[in-house]
């Protein structure tokens, strides 16, 4: 393929967080052949110095991370951490303990998914497909949804701002 090919790329790539190696490349191996580029890292301050360079579709985090040079920083400050960077990703959240107190907790941060461990591959992969199944469309617009119609949120173009109804339109 010629070109930049940089849309589809953009949208096509997910971000792993999980402290043990095995998990992440097994996790990792579950999403081959999802025409998706996965990078992996091992813990928060990595998962940050990468949403700072790149960006993400989608994240794949662990609740339980383990402090990085004496600072503790678990799964759910993450979310917080990559809704600044980018409101528009996709969060799916994988912890011993799905529940309902944490389903609850997902829900107020807007976390798409919440696994509870030992996670199916087979699980992953179709949680991922249909990611993008619902991403797709929007994408081939050039076209993202950034919060909801409840709250207010934009949509993002490439071409500009303006606003609709209670919606805040941006063509960035």
């Amino acid at each position: 393929m010629t070109g930049s090919g940089e849309g589809a790329a953009v949208h096509k790539k997910i971000l792993l967080v999980d402290a043990y190696p095995s998990s992440r490349e097994g996790l990792k191996a579950s999403l081959r052949g999802e025409d998706c580029s996965v990078e992996t890292v091992g813990d928060s301050w990595q998962a940050i110095k990468m949403m700072k360079e790149s960006r993400f579709a989608v994240a794949i985090i662990d609740i339980d991370l383990p402090p990085v040079h004496g600072v503790s920083m678990n799964g759910w400050d993450l979310v917080r951490i990559f809704r600044a960077f980018d409101p528009s990703i996709t969060l799916i959240l994988v912890g011993a303990d799905a529940g309902v107190d944490a389903q609850a907790h997902a829900e107020q941060v807007n976390v798409s998914e919440l696994l509870e461990k030992p996670i199916s591959p087979r699980q992953l992969k179709a949680i991922v497909q249909k990611i993008w199944s619902v991403k797709a469309p929007a994408e081939s617009d050039r076209t993202r949804m950034v919060g909801d119609e409840k709250r207010g949120g934009k949509v993002c173009l490439p071409d500009g701002c303006s606003t609709v109804g209670q919606l805040a339109v941006s063509h960035e």
